[in-house]
């Protein structure tokens, strides 16, 4: 037996492609149309032709938000981590400096020695070190003394003698040993003063040099750093005002969803500006491969609908017949019990007329029932 059901999805599977080839066929037209519109149109054609061009448009803004909304993602990943190495660079350059602040400190205070006038008001910076060497000239003479004196005293004198003696150089090597970073302090506080500028010293901007260079390189850092900035200020208002200031990517797709939207709503136009186009008079050309291919598809469809009408009744047949003969069976089946039956009746009215006749002879055999019921005497 033929597998009408499958026949009949293959056949609705056929009539689904052909009027997808119709579809797309009257698209075919409306696109040509849309390039290139006919001397002869009508009001339907011209709001039609708006409709879409009105969406192209759209489309167009969509996709220009979505490519505009991916370059500030991927600019703001660059400048966050453009930001990011600089402010180490910056660490770098700064630890760097650090190791030229002793010897900037220490030009600074010769040159403060041999211009005390000069430098006055920066005297507080350079106190500590004033003090310190005033410190071990004391040293230094209490330690002329003591040996003097050693040349002079007795045995057990000399022994204490050098024992202030050891004293005397350990305070010595320790003040001596503080004045680096001593000179580390001031050159760490003059250097952002106007000291080495006003004081002319080939010394001093010699020592000044490698941080004069390093304090360029990170004056041109931050600078480029404040323009990063506010042109991430600046992108991230231009995100906000396409409404993706907090998830871009979600933004994304619900503007690829409208987009989609607009994709299908743009080919049902296309579809309607085909056919509107084929009621105008000569504005389609009638042996377009268009208009040849619609109406192939659509005889096939008018050949497919019958045939599937055939199709339909032939299940119909096949379902009924099946039907008819189940209900064949159970009226055989029935009759069947029916003779059973009969048979049953027949031997159950030949056993009711055995027991009749027995219960007769029982009767005939009891006699009268009252004079049976009284007691014999």
């Amino acid at each position: 037996m033929a597998d009408f059901h499958a026949q009949l999805e293959q056949t609705r599977d056929r009539i689904t492609e052909n009027q997808r080839r119709i579809e797309e066929s009257y698209r075919d037209i409306g696109r040509r149309m849309l390039e290139t519109p006919p001397e002869k149109t009508s009001t339907q054609f011209d709001e039609l032709t708006d409709k879409i061009r009105e969406i192209d448009e759209t489309t167009e803004g969509y996709d220009a938000l979505i490519t505009r909304i991916r370059e500030i993602e991927a600019r703001l990943t660059d400048i966050k981590e453009q930001l990011a190495t600089d402010a180490e660079q910056i660490r770098r350059i700064e630890k760097e400096n650090s190791a030229y602040y002793e010897s900037i400190g220490e030009a600074a205070y010769a040159h403060y020695r041999r211009n005390p006038e000069v430098a006055e008001q920066y005297s507080a910076v350079f106190q500590p070190v004033v003090d310190i060497h005033e410190e071990l000239s004391s040293i230094a003479q209490e330690i002329e003394t003591a040996e003097e004196e050693l040349t002079r005293k007795s045995f057990f004198d000399k022994v204490v003698v050098r024992g202030r003696l050891a004293l005397l150089r350990t305070r010595q090597a320790n003040k001596e040993g503080s004045i680096p970073k001593l000179f580390y302090r001031i050159g760490e506080r003059i250097v952002g003063t106007e000291f080495p500028n006003e004081a002319d010293s080939a010394d001093l901007n010699q020592a000044m040099e490698p941080y004069r260079e390093n304090a360029r390189r990170i004056q041109e850092i931050e600078q480029r750093r404040s323009d990063l900035e506010r042109e991430r200020e600046r992108l991230a208002t231009e995100l906000e005002e396409s409404g993706a200031t907090r998830r871009p990517a979600k933004r994304i797709r619900e503007i690829e969803s409208l987009r989609a939207e607009n994709v299908s709503r743009r080919a049902e136009l296309l579809t309607e500006l085909g056919k509107t186009a084929l009621e105008i008079d000569n504005a389609v050309d009638s042996s377009a491969p268009e208009v040849a291919q619609i109406d192939a598809a659509q005889d096939s469809i008018t050949t497919d609908e019958q045939r599937i009408e055939r199709l339909e009744a032939a299940i119909t047949v096949d379902q009924l017949e099946s039907r008819i003969g189940q209900i064949a069976e159970d009226v055989e089946q029935k009759n069947g019990r029916i003779s059973e039956l009969k048979k049953e009746v027949t031997q159950l009215k030949k056993q009711k007329s055995q027991l009749e006749s027995e219960r007769d002879q029982a009767l005939e055999k009891r006699g009268d029932l009252e004079e049976l019921a009284e007691p014999a005497e």
